[in-house]
């Protein structure tokens, strides 16, 4: 002891010496540091998700490790944890702030960097732009022997960037029509979303082959100020300013005619620009374009007077009513006429004589063969313009086709003195309406609309989700319109750490959920009983999806 004591400032001073050379003269050897450390995108903007992985150098040597990821609430949530390691047993713990991972391992470790877990985070929509951090610490780590093993945290950084608003929709209308001489067609136009306050938009035509007739205001237009002008020849200006939103995003119809008699195509153009919503920020759209295609007639006889069809399609009757009219300074004093029609598509209802002529009779003998015959004698020639009758038919649902085709002709025609005269006769093809109809996951309508045949249907904005579930898309693939259809909101579980069955925790019974779809996968693929993320089909993301809940439970997937 006597010595130990004489020999202690001695031994100190030796200590003191040698460190100082060492510093001095020669490099420190430092021995491996066993750290974790976490890795994330370098930048991420606001209101986007990112995945974080944690990683430690070397597993070989613990049998316990407790680990905290530190994380600013204000900036970031965890929305789902998920364990990379094999282990005899791990708890994991989501707090406001931080998450915990506590593990008890196999003592199968390796010297090799090992991923621990890792997670999926958000980052909050109005999150302080700038730098953050997720800092990792660690709790108790321990060999096999209940020794404490050195293990270091770190810090990840990365920087929150301004997200900035990048609105886009889309116009639709018709894709193509078909026209005569002297017919008239209606275009209707439509947006994407309903969400749009304030805009312009211009309609391009060929001036020498189409009039406008009519501009008719469609609804995403209520409560604006609208004004519309039609007075250049070849365009069509819209320009409306609102406040609020409208739930329709049918935007304006217009009705052309066609003046040339010709057979060649033409395109009517529409460019929307200057689209705003409420909050004033800037969408971008794509306009549409329609072929129109004229068809000849070759019985059109120039400036001859017109008897026409004009017809209108009600979807909620599911009945079209189809005008007979005649222009004026016909002269007509007599004559025989026949309406065809296709009577698999509609079948006849009714008709009502709109004006009184000497003598009129209508024969409905064979209109389940498709014809309506009516004759016409006037004692005067009838110089006046006349609607001369309104026929109503019952379209046979379901249908599957553009229009329904009405066609008009005329024989015997003279004036009341027994002169031959000449009329033009106008046919008619009336565009056909479906319901598309999205709904969500409580049957609840989210948008209903009538489309034409062959339109593109336009998706409406992501449904809400339920609590603890997310929205990955609708139940078929969204097309151009062949139908009425309803399209399902379909949601997929928001599992944790292998949740399979939803119930709040991570059990037995979750592990025989994940055997039971490994068995109908191997014996009953047909059936679509592995269709885990619910999207119709059985397929490697099911598969996948497996895979990530069978390593969450420390099981091989043979």
């Amino acid at each position: 002891m006597n010595f130990y004591k004489k020999r202690k400032p001695f031994i100190s001073l030796v200590c003191v010496i040698s460190l100082f050379l060492s510093m001095i003269s020669f490099p420190v050897v430092a021995a491996d540091v066993n750290s974790v450390t976490a890795t994330t995108n370098a930048t991420i903007k606001q209101g986007n998700t990112g995945t974080c992985s944690v990683y430690i150098d070397s597993t070989e040597s613990l049998a316990a490790l407790d680990v905290t990821v530190h994380f600013d609430p204000d900036k970031v949530k965890i929305t789902s944890v998920y364990n990379s390691v094999g282990c005899t047993l791990y708890d994991t713990v989501t707090n406001t702030d931080n998450l915990q991972f506590s593990y008890i391992l196999d003592g199968e470790g390796t010297a090799s960097k090992t991923r621990l877990f890792y997670f999926y985070y958000q980052v909050l929509s109005n999150a302080e732009v700038g730098d953050t951090f997720f800092d990792v610490t660690i709790g108790e780590a321990y060999d096999s022997a209940i020794n404490d093993v050195a293990v270091s945290g770190s810090r990840c950084s990365f920087k929150i960037e301004e997200k900035v608003t990048n609105k886009t929709c889309s116009a639709y209308s018709s894709t193509s029509v078909s026209t005569a001489v002297e017919q008239e067609f209606t275009l209707d136009y439509r947006f994407s979303t309903s969400q749009i306050a304030s805009g312009t938009a211009v309609i391009n035509y060929d001036p020498e082959l189409f009039e406008v007739v009519e501009v008719t205001n469609g609804k995403l237009l209520t409560d604006k100020v609208v004004d519309i002008n039609t007075d250049l020849a070849g365009a069509v200006y819209v320009s409306f300013v609102g406040t609020e939103y409208y739930s329709n995003s049918s935007f304006i119809s217009v009705k052309f005619k066609t003046l040339k008699n010709t057979n060649e195509t033409s395109k009517i153009i529409l460019k929307a620009t200057e689209l705003l919503d409420k909050e004033l920020n800037s969408i971008s759209c794509s306009g549409c374009s329609t072929n129109v295609d004229i068809v000849f007639d070759e019985s059109y006889v120039g400036d001859a007077p017109i008897m026409a069809l004009n017809g209108t399609f009600s979807y909620d009757d599911m009945q079209i009513t189809l005008e007979i009219s005649l222009e004026a300074d016909s002269h007509l004093g007599a004559g025989d006429f026949v309406v065809t029609f296709d009577p698999n598509l509609v079948s006849y209802n009714s008709c009502t004589k709109e004006f009184a002529p000497s003598f009129f009779n209508i024969n409905d003998k064979n209109v389940e063969e498709g014809e309506l015959k009516f004759h016409i004698i006037s004692l005067s020639d009838i110089v006046t313009e006349e609607k001369v009758l309104t026929i109503v038919f019952d379209v046979n649902h379901p249908y599957g086709c553009k229009t329904a085709d009405f066609t008009l002709d005329g024989t015997g025609l003279t004036n009341s003195l027994t002169e031959s005269i000449l009329l033009n006769f106008l046919d008619d093809s009336v565009l056909l309406e479906y319901l598309i109809e999205f709904v969500g996951w409580d049957g609840t309508v989210l948008s209903s609309t009538l489309y034409h045949y062959g339109d593109i249907v336009a998706e409406p904005e992501d449904p809400t989700s339920p609590d603890g579930y997310a929205f990955v898309g609708w139940d078929k693939e969204v097309t151009t319109c062949e139908g009425d259809a309803v399209y399902t909101a379909l949601f997929v579980k928001q599992y944790i750490s292998g949740d399979v069955n939803g119930d709040g925790n991570v059990n037995n019974k979750d592990l025989g959920v994940l055997r039971r779809w490994l068995n109908d996968w191997d014996v009953a693929i047909d059936e679509l009983a592995a269709d885990v993320n619910r999207d119709g089909n059985v397929n490697n993301k099911d598969l996948g999806i497996l895979r990530r809940y069978l390593n969450d439970w420390d099981v091989e997937l043979k």
